[in-house]
């Protein structure tokens, strides 16, 4: 009997064959997978690195616009923001983001002369650059005031005593052209009142629990915070404070016309003000009680609160910012008691026991002016900022940003 025979080899080699050819493809499909994933991820990578240049350069922005506005002011026409723009480009240009690779940079998103559109807040657009890759973030930058609100200055508590002054007097101290201190920068705590009689005293912070006079041209100058019970100015003397003032008495100067007080930072008086010299204020002043101005003219450099009511005798007074005054009189009552002219830049906000809801008056009267520009006070060169960051006491801020 005849036996069938199989050719097992060539069997074999047609597995083999198939096999290997499976393993080619799908060696193939894997290293195409790895090849597009490897690119993927390098693209991503680049994108990643475009996004955080421009990211950097938002940063860089910021910080450089803020230090311009800290040196020229801020103004929303064509041809400051012209200006900023040509020093923005100036200063981007200056950057080097990786000295290895050339086509890692960040740029200001704008046609050649082109400038930054006059809209409040300013929109900017900021493109990172990484070789053939870009993205581009905009952004709004805010710039304003970097004085906290009238409001919050309003809420501020009166300081404590020093615990450790470097000077710590007892008593009241009567102190003339004789005995005038001379430790011009230390911090003085005088445990009663003081009276300056030709004495021109020149101090860090100055705390005192009771009156300070002076008089016979004498002055006193702090270089930091002013914490008084009461002052009274007279006899051509002054009171400068470069910081901010607490006086928990009233501000008086009685019949003298001539005295300076001079306030760079903000100023509250718990007591109110009857006061004939010249007057200015360069932050917020808040009184409790009734401010009388008489013969001079006052300034205050931000917002004001009167909430007691304001009388003016041959004065006017000119404010920086808002004004807002609690009277007992309606609206042409107050108008009719108004011995003088008074200038406002912001809003004028009169509260009466008439009205539920205080009455907004932009200036539109005869005795009530709008004010185009807000006071100066070069006398403050020296004194510390209103804000932390700078001069101008303006802040450049970040706000919506869009990817």
């Amino acid at each position: 009997m005849k036996k069938l025979r199989t050719n097992e080899n060539g069997a074999a080699l047609v597995v083999v064959l198939l096999t290997i050819a499976l393993i080619m493809l799908f060696s193939t499909v894997m290293l195409d997978s790895i090849l597009s994933n490897a690119k993927q991820t390098d693209i991503a990578e680049h994108h990643d690195r475009a996004t955080h240049i421009a990211e950097m350069g938002v940063e860089f922005v910021e910080q450089e616009m803020a230090m311009y506005v800290d040196e020229n002011g801020f103004e929303l026409d064509a041809d400051y923001l012209n200006n900023l723009t040509e020093y923005l480009k100036r200063q981007i240009n200056n950057v080097t983001i990786d000295e290895n690779h050339s086509g890692r940079y960040f740029e200001l998103d704008l046609e050649e002369g082109e400038s930054i559109e006059p809209q409040d807040p300013l929109k900017l657009s900021i493109t990172g650059h990484d070789d053939n890759f870009s993205e581009t973030i905009t952004v709004q930058f805010g710039v304003s005031s970097g004085i906290p609100p009238v409001d919050e200055w309003d809420d501020e508590e009166f300081p404590s005593p020093p615990e450790s002054p470097d000077q710590h007097y007892e008593g009241n101290q009567e102190w003339d052209h004789k005995n005038c201190p001379e430790d011009s920068n230390d911090t003085y705590y005088v445990e009663g009142g003081a009276d300056f009689k030709n004495c021109n005293l020149e101090t860090g912070d100055f705390y005192s629990t009771s009156q300070i006079t002076t008089e016979n041209k004498g002055s006193l100058l702090v270089k930091g915070t002013g914490v008084f019970t009461g002052v009274d100015i007279n006899n051509q003397s002054k009171v400068t404070i470069y910081e901010n003032a607490y006086i928990g008495s009233q501000l008086t100067s009685y019949n003298n016309p001539e005295s300076e007080f001079l306030v760079c930072g903000n100023a509250k008086f718990d007591q109110g003000i009857e006061y004939r010299g010249d007057f200015k204020v360069r932050g917020h002043v808040v009184s409790d009680q009734l401010v009388r101005y008489e013969n001079n003219t006052a300034y205050i450099g931000q917002d004001a609160i009167f909430k007691d009511g304001l009388d003016l005798k041959n004065s006017d007074l000119y404010v920086g910012g808002d004004l807002t005054i609690k009277t007992s009189h309606d609206k042409e009552g107050f108008e009719n008691n108004l011995g003088g002219n008074f200038y406002v830049s912001g809003d004028f906000s009169l509260e009466t026991p008439y009205d539920d809801e205080p009455v907004t008056v932009n200036p539109d009267g005869d005795l009530i002016h709008d004010l185009s520009e807000a006071p100066q006070f070069p006398e403050c060169e020296d004194a510390p900022p209103l804000s932390s960051t700078g001069d101008s006491g303006l802040d450049v801020s970040i706000g919506d940003s869009e990817y």
